[in-house]
């Protein structure tokens, strides 16, 4: 035992370091930013004739440079955070995600985040944002691709001649205190007199590093003090009642035969409720939008929830021309409740039950739930414009909030959480006297963010041989172009190396080379099509030629349709009934990387699914909005009070109403039976999807089929599988 408390001890200063290592990098930050920063100088004067190519290019610099800043404000810091494979979003594992996503396009990556958050044993909560080093790269990047476009009409200033730009644009950013500063170097000839103008200099009057201070700052915050966390352990201890129209209570107890059941889905929506409904009560104290409330008509617990929800960040003449909000979206969470008598869909009490010397007996329920919630939180902060008649700039910020076993991180860190488990305590025997521990048995791995990875990525470490890979579209069995070709090395490290296109050939294909790796991976990543990965090790000199197919992403348009148990046959989806599906790809050694897909279809919605060939496992919900009622009276337990006279009580004394309830659905695990043939996926329009719905419960009993969707699925999995038109 005192082994183990030492290792909790362990823990408690890791979580404490991890406490204060974070307010020393906030602060730290702003000085290391000036280091990193590359020096940009204002460049010559030129003759007053050619002033005005020089001011049509840098009005150029100024309004393409503000464009890309607007657009890295408002994706969280990056340019395209989906295209730097970087990032992952499972639709099938919300608390394992990196960032909101909205649509295929639009991604908010989290600033603050769970490492680990299914350990129920240990996690953190951590801050991974850009760097404005990594800010000013993605900048330039933009001026660099998007500047030509804005100069389209250059040769239309009056020189009585044509002027032509030589080579593309070389770019300089440095993001300074107040402003932006912008240089590029690019010849621009006037054909007549050969004469040129090569060298631009603008800057843009954009308080840009202040902006991405406070949502560092709103980051750290969150993650230091969570807020988000703390006001919802609050609204359940508030709003947690024996009630099935309120949320299970964290503890509570009643004497009787009568009991509540809560369904896991009608708690996720109802937490999906709370915070629409109560995120945004939580402000910072300073900003535009801080609330100013009269308090006085308040009662204590109203006074402490709200008091609590003012977050003191800066000083207020920092975030004066700031308006702070978080919004919950209606993003996917992860909800699940679990006590000693609770499965992935129903919530239930515990039964106590004592007899007395004579034979009467007393029934009592306790109720002891703990919650495990992944809540996505969007953090946007809108500055009002430096000019008039400009639009406000805008930050946004992803903030996961995590809630394991009713516990914060923070509480885990400091030792409140349960003992830790270390793989030190098993010893591994291989024989020959050969031990070793798990620890020892699975190496030691090299923590994200080391120098390593840049210099994993620079050309010049690659020293492999040719390297060529032909890239066939998995339907047509043409070769792609365009397809993105990645190279890794486990968590270490990955760079991109090129994509296939055009050769002297006339062939299209990736033809490069690439660091030397052992174990690695290669990763081929297409727009429409499914991201896919091949294991590779290269040497020094060493050829290699591979072929790949890649899935064309087939959208399909969707009918569902029900079978219904209480007659054993199809119908269609009723006014109050809604169908929720999601649908995961098993992996089938072809490496297609996490392909999932979700819909939500009501009665007379249109809904489409993209599609790829293969397995499946497939989880889908049918919530009936009209519920299911359990008769009162319906069930009877009978004692002998005294013998030999039996006595007889009906319960429950009232209606059981579950409304809106979790009615049905289906569910194919990985292994059951649900394939996709490429002739169905590649060949057809339209897919018809079934789900089931259960038997109307004639008493309590009845409600065991919410926990038996797998066993009914199979029973009934010739009238489940879907259909092609």
């Amino acid at each position: 035992m005192k082994d183990k408390k030492a290792q909790v001890t362990i823990f408690v200063i890791f979580g404490l370091i991890l406490l204060i290592g974070g307010v020393i990098l906030f602060y730290m930050r702003a000085d290391i930013a000036e280091i990193i920063s590359e020096d940009i100088s204002v460049v010559d004067e030129v003759d007053t004739n050619l002033r005005p190519i020089k001011n049509y290019v840098e009005q150029c610099m100024y309004d393409v440079g503000l464009e890309g800043f607007r657009i890295i404000g408002a994706n969280g810091g990056y340019l395209s955070p989906m295209s730097t494979n970087a990032f992952r979003y499972d639709y099938a594992r919300v608390d394992q995600n990196d960032g909101l996503m909205f649509t295929e396009d639009y991604f908010i990556p989290y600033w603050s985040y769970s490492v680990d958050p299914k350990d129920n044993y240990w996690f953190f909560q951590q801050v991974r944002a850009p760097s404005l080093e990594d800010i000013e790269q993605d900048a330039k990047r933009y001026l660099e691709n998007n500047l030509l476009r804005c100069l389209d009409n250059l040769s239309d200033l009056d020189y009585g001649t044509d002027l032509f730009i030589e080579g593309m644009p070389e770019v300089k950013i440095q993001i300074g205190e107040d402003k932006i500063l912008l240089r590029t170097d690019m010849p621009v000839r006037i054909v007549e007199d050969n004469r040129v103008v090569d060298e631009f200099y603008t800057e843009i009057p954009l308080p840009f590093k202040r902006y991405y201070d406070v949502a560092l700052g709103v980051a750290y915050s969150h993650q230091q003090t969570s807020f988000v966390e703390n006001m919802i352990l609050a609204l359940i201890g508030y709003y947690g009642k024996v009630d099935s129209n309120a949320l299970p209570p964290f503890f509570d107890f009643k004497k009787g035969y009568d009991f509540v059941v809560w369904s896991q889905m009608d708690v996720e929506m109802k937490i999906k409720q709370m915070m629409q409904s109560y995120i945004q009560t939580i402000r910072f104290v300073g900003a535009k939008n801080s609330l100013k409330l009269n308090m006085d008509h308040l009662d204590q617990m109203e006074k402490d929830f709200f008091n609590k929800g003012q977050i003191n960040l800066f000083n207020e003449e920092y975030i004066d021309d700031a308006e702070i909000s978080l919004v919950y979206v209606d993003a996917p969470i992860y909800s699940r409740v679990f006590g000693k008598n609770t499965d992935s869909s129903t919530i239930r009490p515990e039964k106590y039950t004592s007899s007395s010397m004579i034979g009467a007996s007393t029934v009592e329920h306790t109720y002891k739930f703990a919650y495990d919630l992944t809540i996505p939180i969007l953090a946007e902060l809108k500055f009002d414009p430096i000019f008039e008649n400009e639009e406000p700039f805008v930050f946004m910020v992803g903030l996961e909030s995590n809630i394991r076993k009713n516990l914060r991180w923070m509480d885990y860190a400091v030792g409140n959480g349960p003992i830790i488990w270390d793989d030190s305590f098993i010893q591994y025997d291989f024989g020959d006297g050969v031990e070793m521990t798990t620890s020892e048995l699975t190496g030691l791995s090299i923590p994200a963010g080391q120098p390593e990875k840049k210099f994993f990525g620079n050309e010049q470490q690659f020293l492999s041989g040719d390297i060529v890979v032909n890239v066939y579209d998995d339907a047509s069995m043409e070769l792609v172009e365009g397809v993105s070709v990645t190279i890794g090395v486990g968590d270490y490290a990955s760079a991109v190396i090129g994509s296939t296109k055009e050769q002297e050939s006339g062939e299209i294909q990736f033809r490069g080379k690439a660091p030397l790796v052992t174990n690695g991976y290669l990763v081929f990543d297409k727009l429409g099509y499914a991201r896919q990965i091949k294991k590779i090790t290269t040497r020094e000199g060493e050829d290699q030629t591979m072929n790949i197919r890649l899935a064309p992403l087939t959208t399909k348009n969707v009918s569902m349709r029900v079978y219904d148990l209480d007659v054993n046959s199809y119908r269609d989806l009723k006014d109050n009934e809604t169908v929720i599906f999601m649908i995961s790809r098993i992996d089938e050694g072809d490496k297609i990387v996490s392909f999932s897909r979700f819909l939500q279809m009501g009665k007379d919605s249109s809904a489409t699914l993209e599609l790829i060939p293969g397995r499946y496992t497939v989880d889908a919900m049918l919530i009936d909005g009209e519920g299911v009622i359990i008769p009162k009276n319906c069930d009877k337990e009978c004692y002998y009070d005294p013998w030999p006279f039996k006595t007889c009580e009906y319960y429950p004394d009232d209606n059981i109403v579950m409304q809106p309830a979790m009615w049905g659905g289906l569910e194919f695990k990985e292994e059951d039976l649900f394939y996709l043939s490429r002739d169905n996926v590649y060949g057809d329009n339209e897919i018809q999807l079934s789900v089931l719905r259960f038997k109307t419960p004639d008493c309590i009993d009845g409600l065991e089929d919410m926990s038996k969707k797998n066993a009914l699925t199979l029973q009934h999995q010739t009238n489940l599988l879907p259909t092609f038109n």
